[in-house]
């Protein structure tokens, strides 16, 4: 109602203003001509004020609330009834042109030395920002011209089609606003330079070593997935929820299984519901971290000895370890097809097999045998340490040699 009285009013003054007044009369006598002009301003403003205070516009005016009553109606009919759909729709061609952007700037990273830049994700996010702006305008247009139609012939013939066309207008452009925060450039900026990171640093890293020296260097902590700290910590938590069951012994056989679809479609929709897009990472990473994982854990609880006082635990035998690592690569591939599928198992063509997972599992534990004997140093180094300043202290205090 006040947007209506407000335009209404607005519309008075601008006539108001393009009113035609007879020049300025001469006066009779020189004398007279101060007199004649103050006379005429006063008729000026006399009859300006009756165009925007008048009867007519009082009685416009008084029509306001109906107007606005007819034109809200119309709207919600036209407008708001299609807005959820519509933001399914803009959010679609979000998802497409930045899928689209993220699929040229992953190509380019492969063909261009030295891959792609943050700058040209920026780029690419201004051109989908543009895409949603021209959607908009074309969703923005439809609409004026729905609710042009939609008022009530009673009430467009008492507004005048001028300002029938100019409530429409904002009504239309009010709602229209809303739908262009529904991203802004700089979250579709960061969904796409994270994804093209984190696959161009994947394939530098395995075009460079080799797929197997790349996943072995990655086990061995000698190289990381350049990927953000939020975004590890999802996947690497995934798996661990997944896994730990079965490392820790609790699941031992089919019936006592979790009734749970496959891993990696598990992370890809839990994703999605938590950050509204698609996992940046692909397929390959996930099954990277995964194998890591699984040798990792395994390894640390089934190469050595349960607890022995004053000992710690100790290393199993070389039998005991090769019994141990044949287990696990029997069964490591089988987890990997069942939680990934045939068309994910393998890393950039190699696939996960028992000689993969044997040969990455060796190496594993002879870098975890070589630590845990300078973890022992280490200790044994501070026990010495710790004894012989207890006895100073001892000395010190007491005057005792112990």
């Amino acid at each position: 109602g006040r947007q209506v009285d407000a335009l209404l009013r607005d519309e008075a003054a601008a006539a108001a203003a393009d009113v035609d007044m007879p020049p300025i009369p001469q006066a009779a006598r020189e004398g007279d001509a101060p007199l004649a002009e103050e006379v005429w301003h006063a008729k000026l403003l006399a009859a300006r004020e009756e165009v925007t205070e008048g009867s007519f516009v009082r009685e416009l005016i008084e029509l306001a609330p109906t107007c606005a009553e007819s034109i809200a109606a119309s709207t919600a009919v036209v407008i708001d009834s299609n807005v959820p759909p519509l933001l399914e729709h803009l959010r679609t061609i979000l998802h497409d042109n930045v899928a689209s952007s993220v699929r040229q700037l992953k190509d380019k990273a492969v063909e261009v030395p030295g891959g792609v830049g943050e700058d040209q994700a920026a780029a690419k996010a201004a051109g989908v920002m543009l895409a949603l702006e021209h959607a908009i305008l074309n969703v923005q247009e439809q609409f004026t011209v729905g609710l042009r139609a939609a008022i009530k012939q009673p009430i467009a013939a008492q507004l005048g089609k001028g300002l029938t066309h100019r409530l429409c207008e904002q009504a239309v452009a009010h709602r229209c606003d809303s739908l262009r925060g529904i991203r802004t450039e700089e979250e579709i900026q960061t969904d796409i330079w994270e994804e093209v990171r984190v696959v161009q640093g994947f394939l530098a890293e395995v075009s460079d070593k080799g797929p197997q020296a790349w996943l072995l260097s990655l086990l061995l902590g000698e190289t990381t997935m350049d990927m953000p700290a939020d975004l590890s910590d999802f996947i690497n938590k995934a798996i661990a929820y997944h896994l730990d069951p079965y490392l820790d012994g609790e699941i031992t056989s089919p019936e006592e299984e979790r009734g749970t679809d496959p891993l990696l479609v598990q992370i890809q929709s839990n994703y999605q519901q938590v950050y509204g897009r698609q996992l940046p990472s692909p397929p390959e990473v996930v099954l990277a971290l995964y194998i890591c994982y699984a040798i990792v854990k395994s390894n640390a609880l089934h190469c050595f000895t349960d607890l022995i006082m004053g000992q710690g635990r100790l290393p199993l035998s070389a039998s005991e370890q090769d019994t141990h690592v044949k287990a696990l690569a029997k069964a490591l591939p089988v987890a990997v097809e069942r939680d990934f599928g045939r068309e994910h198992n393998a890393i950039h063509g190699v696939v996960v097999n028992d000689s993969l997972v044997d040969t990455l599992a060796r190496e594993q534990i002879t870098q975890m045998f070589v630590h845990h004997h300078e973890m022992n140093d280490k200790l044994s180094e501070a026990n010495r340490v710790g004894e012989v300043g207890r006895k100073e202290e001892v000395k010190r205090i007491f005057g005792l040699d112990i």
